[in-house]
Order: C-alpha cells, then sequence, then structure tokens
C-alpha cells in the first residue's frame, strides 16, 4: 500500500535526522577533547566512545592496508568509510523484508572523520566477539558462520545486489558452506 509506505518512509526518515542530529553533537564533543574514550591507554586515533546510544570512532589513515590500488587517493579512510556507507545505502535500497541494519553517519570536523554507529546489543560487554557473529568470518578466516536462516535472507539481499553465492571452506572443521 503507497500511503502505509510513504508513512513507514516519514518514520523511517525523522529517526535518521534525529540520529544525525544527535551523532553530529557527539562527534563535534569528542573531537573538541569533551569526551572521555572507553579505552583511554590507546593511541588517541584509536579511541572509541559512547554518546546518547551511539557508537562513535575514527576513520583512521592505514595506507598499507586500505589503499585503494585504483586511484591516488590521499586518505584511503574516507574512501573505506564511504564505500562502508554506500554499501548500506545499497542494502537499504534493496529492500528485504526482515533484513535489519545500523543506523550509521560520517561527521567530517576540523580536520577529523568520525563513524557513527547505533550499537550493536551486546557487542560492549562481550569479550568473545566470535560470538556474535551469526554469518562470515571476524576472526581473519579461522573460523566461518553460517546461520541457515540468516544465509536465507542473504540470498535474497544477493539477489536483490546481483552478487553471486559463493562456497568457501571453514577451515575449523573443513566443511565447505555456503555465504
Amino acid at each position: 500500500n503507497f500511503m502505509q509506505r510513504l508513512q513507514k518512509d516519514r518514520a523511517v526518515t525523522k529517526v535518521y535526522n534525529e540520529f544525525v542530529e544527535s551523532a553530529t553533537k557527539g562527534a563535534t564533543a569528542i573531537v573538541e577533547g569533551k569526551l572521555t574514550a572507553l579505552n583511554p591507554n590507546e593511541p588517541l586515533r584509536q579511541h572509541v566512545y559512547v554518546y546518547n546510544q551511539i557508537f562513535f570512532s575514527f576513520a583512521i589513515d592505514m595506507p598499507t592496508c586500505y589503499g585503494d590500488l585504483t586511484s591516488a587517493e590521499a586518505s584511503p579512510s574516507f574512501t573505506q568509510a564511504n564505500h562502508d556507507l554506500s554499501g548500506l545505502h545499497q542494502l537499504q535500497a534493496a529492500g528485504v523484508a526482515d533484513l535489519y541494519h545500523l543506523a550509521t553517519c560520517l561527521v567530517s570536523y576540523r580536520g577529523h572523520r568520525v563513524i557513527c554507529q547505533s550499537i550493536i546489543p551486546g557487542i560492549l560487554n562481550n569479550a568473545d566477539l566470535t560470538s556474535l557473529a551469526e554469518y562470515g568470518t571476524i576472526d581473519e578466516k579461522k573460523t566461518i558462520a553460517a546461520n541457515d536462516q540468516f544465509h536465507e535472507l542473504m540470498k535474497k539481499v544477493a539477489s536483490a545486489l546481483k552478487i553471486k553465492v559463493n562456497t568457501v571452506v571453514d577451515p575449523s572443521d573443513g566443511k565447505k558452506v555456503e555465504i
């Protein structure tokens, strides 16, 4: 129904506008040194923050890790963060039912780029982040998670975004897994 879709879009726009406004205030406070980092013993550019239920981190330049070999990009972190945000926009535009993603925005202020995201439930009080993985790998391909229910959802995403489903081998047990 067109009217339901319109009402949903208005509600989502309102929520995201409020998120961006709050994220901008938080990022500004971080750059101005008004907030305390969750990890104050780490180098400044690796500090992370939580403010108003939003998780903040800096887009840091590490040319050896994230350099785009096809361009002369001087700030690969800006490029990577832009690509991440673009990917989230594509997921949202795909309109796959039951697929939810983090509210995310980028704030550039006084030469700093801050990544602002809604908080994943349980991520801040879980030392073993691999237990939060439902799909894919977060431990440098040591283990592959493949939840069947999530896989069915991701097949819809893959179809909408014209992405091929691949088979990978889980190094922990040698089993082939579709991702």
